[in-house]
């Protein structure tokens, strides 16, 4: 094998073990949502410390975000992937022993500092290990592993929680020892030739460009407005389908399942039109689209519709744009805006942004889900994919028209 031939697969095998982590990150973050939906009546707590504890990881990740990306510029890539991961097996297996709220709480935020600076990282490590003309496919088709995450979250939901009360520790445990794999084949990913040829020799805030200040700020705000909803409804997914439905915690995470699972022949899509489309194109639409269904489902709850129906289908409808558009563009897009120097620090305040949208959306939720009613929470969640929508459309690089991206091939 020649060095060429050698690079070429070093930066494949890359790219397929960082989608295996990110799998796992997504698995855990839909876990702890099921886990949720239990520990609410086996713990006696109350729907703010449930939702309090559903933000546990969004905390801890806005805090890995930055402090991961930073040091990922300062010391290296492969380095903080490693260790980020080791981090992560060993909290996720605590968590599923903790035996308080409190305990529980404190690894949830370590988990989420591990899970921060692995987003921070993977994706600009993936655009310096691969050709520039297969780098969003291949961004793309890491954050489509992203959606089996959560889909066999819900699946092992329905298969451990009818075991009794300590079924939702099988479930967090689980991310642990799927972690395990993980960690041995990322011992196998090499160093960016990038990065150590162009590492960070001087204080980080003195390297951003105005024109990396400003992508800092759409990309924050874009990211921001998606995760509102995002992780709003993924960790309440279970709880909102026992309201719609009527059904039991066990089944819930089987209705969850089913409507997550939309996720994959979506992201699938974007993999495969993601360079015909652009970017801006699937984010504005994907955006335009989770906004429509999104403010259609709360209005028909607020005004007392039949909901066991159309409720199924909207939720459907807002899933699949979202995984169609800004679920991938607003994670991949920031990587194209900063240099090789500052790239996981810039990608990382994105990401914090975005995680910071996620803590408003879940807490936001389970505060006027108590209050005021779920009808209205989702509304809300509408709104932030409709100011995306804008923002998007307006402020994102590149164009909204496929045949204006046909003719600027062609020419």
């Amino acid at each position: 094998m020649n060095i060429d031939a050698r690079t070429v697969f070093a930066s494949n095998l890359s790219t397929a073990i960082l989608g295996f982590g990110i799998f796992i990150a997504t698995y855990d973050i839909a876990a702890i949502s099921i886990s949720i939906v239990v520990l609410g009546k086996l713990w006696h707590i109350t729907k703010f410390l449930e939702g309090l504890l559903g933000t546990a990881t969004l905390i801890g990740a806005a805090l890995g975000a930055i402090s991961g990306g930073f040091l990922a510029d300062l010391i290296g890539r492969r380095g903080m992937l490693v260790y980020d991961f080791i981090g992560y097996f060993l909290a996720s297996m605590l968590s599923a022993l903790s035996i308080n709220y409190w305990m529980l709480f404190i690894f949830r935020f370590i988990i989420g500092l591990t899970i921060g600076a692995d987003y921070a990282i993977a994706f600009p490590y993936i655009s310096e290990m691969r050709p520039k003309n297969k780098m969003n496919k291949d961004m793309a088709m890491v954050m489509f592993a992203a959606n089996f995450g959560m889909v066999i979250a819900y699946g092992a939901g329905g298969m451990f929680l009818g075991l009794g009360n300590y079924g939702w520790r099988y479930v967090l445990a689980l991310g642990g020892i799927l972690a395990i794999p993980a960690i041995i084949l990322r011992y196998k990913i090499v160093e960016s030739p990038l990065w150590s040829q162009r590492r960070l020799k001087k204080s980080i805030f003195r390297h951003f460009s105005k024109n990396e200040k400003k992508s800092i700020a759409f990309s924050s705000a874009a990211w921001f407005a998606y995760q509102v909803g995002d992780q709003g409804l993924s960790i309440f997914l279970p709880t909102i389908m026992v309201f719609m439905l009527g059904v039991g915690f066990s089944l819930s995470s089987y209705y969850s399942l089913i409507v997550k699972a939309v996720t994959i022949p979506a992201a699938l899509l974007t993999v495969y039109t993601i360079d015909k489309l652009g970017k801006k194109f699937l984010q504005t639409y994907g955006f335009l689209g989770r906004s429509i269904a999104l403010l259609s489902l709360g209005f028909i709850i607020i005004y007392g519709f039949d909901i066991r129906y159309y409720g199924i289908l909207l939720l459907l409808a807002a899933y699949f744009f979202g995984a169609a558009g800004p679920d991938k563009t607003v994670v991949i897009s920031p990587v194209d805006s900063f240099r090789y120097e500052v790239r996981c620090t810039g990608e990382g305040l994105s990401e914090s942004f975005g995680r910071l949208g996620g803590i408003f959306g879940v807490l936001m939720f389970g505060f006027i889900a108590t209050y005021i009613g779920i009808g209205t929470g989702i509304t809300v969640f509408g709104i932030l994919d409709l100011f995306g929508f804008i923002i998007s459309a307006i402020f994102m690089s590149g164009t909204l028209k496929y045949k204006s991206y046909i003719n600027n091939v062609k020419t």
